[in-house]
């Protein structure tokens, strides 16, 4: 697979919890970063999708693996593949290095979407904006099944300052935190991710209230959240690894 270098970045005290862990929203940040930068590289970034057709780049579900962890100070070096065309959605891959070792990989499925209707953009209507042709060498991935045996104990709500400039929504990287607190490995331990896969469905914007639940599943743990109305906002699944 073509990986280049996409992305050099400095560890600080804001990135960190208290014992000065990278925290795992931070890290799925920066490793979506390092796999989708090439879009801005080739020619179709934020500004130009937005200054064309009036559009953002959204992220549909991601699947991430850690295999050490990353502290204040220290310096993160990322690749990233080229994209995958996968009808209204492109696929890409990425990885993190710590020290010229391996700290993290992604796999991203990101999707253009007009910011005021929320409608989808195939990504044939894309393709004319990049300088480079797709090389489709990044794989695609499953959307998770959502559970039905699953009980929603947890509330969140979300006012206008939970929400990014981009879009006016939650970003993506922020979910994992939604889900700390129904997961047995508490915010104060630090046990690897050994996967982390997450499906978002439909958006959190301000006022929005969701419910959560989370179950056992197989090696790991099933966590869903829905929205007041009952529609699905997110499906997840979490497997960690002790080091």
């Amino acid at each position: 697979m073509d990986m280049q270098e996409t992305l050099r970045y400095t560890v600080t005290l804001d990135d960190c919890d208290s014992q000065g862990f990278l925290d795992i929203c931070r890290l799925a940040d920066k490793a979506a970063a390092a796999a989708t930068t090439r879009n801005r590289l080739e020619g179709a970034g934020r500004q130009v999708l937005m200054e064309k057709l009036h559009a953002v780049w959204m992220i549909h579900r991601i699947r991430l693996r850690q295999y050490r962890h990353a502290h204040i100070g220290d310096e993160l070096v990322g690749y990233g593949s080229g994209r995958t065309l996968c009808g209204n959605q492109y696929a890409h891959f990425g990885e993190l290095y710590l020290n010229g070792e391996l700290l993290a990989s992604i796999n991203v499925m990101i999707m253009p979407v007009v910011l005021k209707s929320r409608r989808r953009l195939n990504c044939k209507n894309i393709e004319p904006l990049f300088s480079t042709p797709a090389l489709n060498e990044a794989p695609s991935f499953e959307i998770l099944p959502t559970l039905e045996d699953v009980e929603y104990s947890h509330e969140k709500s979300f006012t206008p300052d939970d929400c990014d400039s981009n879009a006016s929504h939650l970003s993506f990287f922020r979910y994992p935190a939604l889900m700390r607190d129904l997961l047995p490995a508490g915010k104060d331990e630090h046990p690897l991710i050994s996967l982390l896969q997450l499906d978002y469905i439909r958006e959190c914007v301000a006022d929005s209230k969701i419910v959560l639940g989370c179950v056992p599943n197989g090696k790991g743990y099933t966590v869903q959240a829905k929205h007041k109305n009952g529609k699905p906002c997110f499906n997840a699944y979490v497997e960690y690894n002790a080091e």
